[in-house]
């Protein structure tokens, strides 16, 4: 019926048009009508949950006892987005402590939304290699917290004498549920750090548990049962590669990181792209040169 109406109209606008000569509008309205036959109702795309992000990589690059980091970052991804405050300190030449706070959330859309927050905390190894670079690897434990509102699509047929046979879709609340589960992580990385510059590569490893699902999900519809896979302590082990770019000065540094998910087991992000600035303070920064040494390493040079 949409097609007849069309059809009919274009051929009292042609004749119409052509009378008076106006082929620029002509190609205009053609156009209209194209999209008027083959584009016949708005489509509502179900929103996919996703489940996990990857925190961006905390990357301590210290070099002695008694350094501080400190760091703020804002991280996007496929469906997400978020925010992230680091801390980290050195309390022994070789050894460092970590603690990580993670905020995200969903990028509004059709479907759904959610919301999560996770703290880690960890400890680790360092080693500097001065010209060879540096090497670090620390391990911890988190807690991770997300609260999903569904929401599912209602498909009703409806006919018009003008428009004909049209899909009518409209998305009905479904219920929510919360997600709790901890976390278990290793992460290797290795790279230069400067007064100016950092590259540093990162391979973490990360266990995630989930122990308890609060499903008020209605049953009945596919939301229900995508939350009750969830409601069984299901595990997941993911591989997270990922790059750390700093730059600035010793004290303050802008860094850009991108970490990717190599897991296809559960509905993820499959990268995160972070960007902040970690402040830095170390004994070090603070001693003088000596003239007299400044001096002698010039002549030695």
């Amino acid at each position: 019926m949409r097609t007849i109406w069309a059809i009919l109209l274009s051929i009292v606008l042609i004749s119409v048009l052509l009378k008076k000569n106006k082929m620029k509008t002509l190609f205009q309205i053609i156009g209209l009508i194209i999209a008027f036959v083959h584009f016949p109702s708005c489509t509502i795309v179900d929103k996919q949950h996703y489940y996990y992000m990857q925190n961006p990589p905390q990357v301590t690059a210290f070099k002695e006892k008694n350094e501080l980091r400190l760091s703020g970052n804002v991280a996007g991804a496929e469906e997400n987005n978020g925010s992230t405050v680091q801390a980290a300190y050195s309390i022994t030449n070789h050894v460092g402590i970590t603690a990580n706070w993670f905020k995200y959330q969903a990028i509004s859309g059709n479907g759904g939304n959610w919301k999560a927050q996770y703290y880690d905390l960890g400890i680790g190894y360092f080693k500097d290699f001065q010209k060879k670079g540096l090497f670090e690897i620390y391990g911890g434990f988190g807690l991770l917290e997300q609260r999903h509102e569904y929401y599912y699509i209602k498909t009703d047929s409806v006919y018009s004498w003008w428009f004909g046979p049209t899909v009518n879709q409209t998305l009905i609340p479904a219920g929510s549920a919360t997600y709790r589960a901890h976390k278990i992580f290793v992460q290797p990385s290795y790279g230069y750090s400067f007064d100016a510059i950092d590259i540093i590569i990162s391979a973490k490893l990360s266990y995630l548990n989930f122990t308890s699902v609060d499903n008020n999900v209605t049953p009945g519809n596919y939301r229900y049962n995508e939350v009750q896979l969830f409601s069984y302590g299901k595990s997941y082990l993911f591989i997270e590669p990922a790059i750390t770019f700093r730059a600035g000065w010793k004290y303050v540094k802008f860094q850009l990181q991108y970490a990717y998910n190599g897991y296809p087991g559960i509905n993820c992000s499959p990268f995160t792209l972070s960007t902040g600035i970690q402040l830095s303070f170390a004994k070090r920064y603070l001693k003088k040169k000596n003239p007299a040494e400044s001096t002698s390493s010039e002549l030695t040079q």
